[in-house]
């Protein structure tokens, strides 16, 4: 069975900014961290080009989302303070199930790009996972690359993930993606929220 992901991205205001950064990192990751078949609870800073912060979760599998452990602590059971955040932030939330290679997880990386594209058919999917064949392994400063497909209730989208052990990724473009460039509709950096 695949793994799956929970992708979140937020703009908070100038007004919220220091309150969110406190919500998550001492509520809000630490809670979904300790959740069964959360396998990561990381955060990610834009670098101009994109939602100002990620968050990413690697799962287990979707179900996940399901279990006891996850539902005591979303929707109707957030906390007051996750409710006030989340009401004046609006994060936009995305999961996936990882179409390539299946079963990797988020690992230590200097960079990010997100890749999202709309409105794809599972053949679509399959161009771009043949357009990036060996990508990593032509690019060696990127550790790894993996595809998701996300299921809307109008559409189908997809999005990919590349790290990068440096700050070059130049070489993440529309041209990389062959004849699905026209279905991408972000492309965005992120460096890791807290540097060790």
């Amino acid at each position: 069975m695949s793994k799956a992901l929970l992708l979140v991205v937020a703009d908070p205001s100038a007004m919220m900014e220091e309150e969110f950064n406190a919500w998550y990192d001492t509520e809000h990751l630490p809670e979904r961290a300790v959740i069964p078949g959360f396998n990561t609870a990381l955060r990610f800073v834009s670098l101009g080009d994109g939602p100002a912060y990620m968050a990413i979760y690697d799962l287990d599998d979707l179900a996940v989302l399901d279990s006891p452990a996850y539902q005591a602590v979303y929707g109707v059971n957030f906390s007051p303070w996750t409710r006030r955040v989340t009401s004046r932030v609006n994060p936009a939330r995305l999961t996936g199930v990882q179409m390539f290679p299946g079963q990797a997880v988020t690992g230590l990386c200097a960079r990010m790009v997100l890749v999202r594209l709309r409105d794809v058919s599972d053949a679509d999917l399959a161009k771009t996972i043949a357009a990036l064949d060996g990508f990593s392994s032509v690019h060696a400063n990127c550790t790894q690359h993996r595809v998701f497909v996300c299921d809307q209730q109008t559409r189908q989208d997809g999005f990919v993930l590349f790290e990068f052990s440096d700050g070059h990724t130049d070489c993440v473009n529309g041209k990389v993606f062959g004849d699905m460039a026209e279905k991408i509709d972000l492309l965005a950096q992120y460096r890791p929220y807290r540097i060790n």
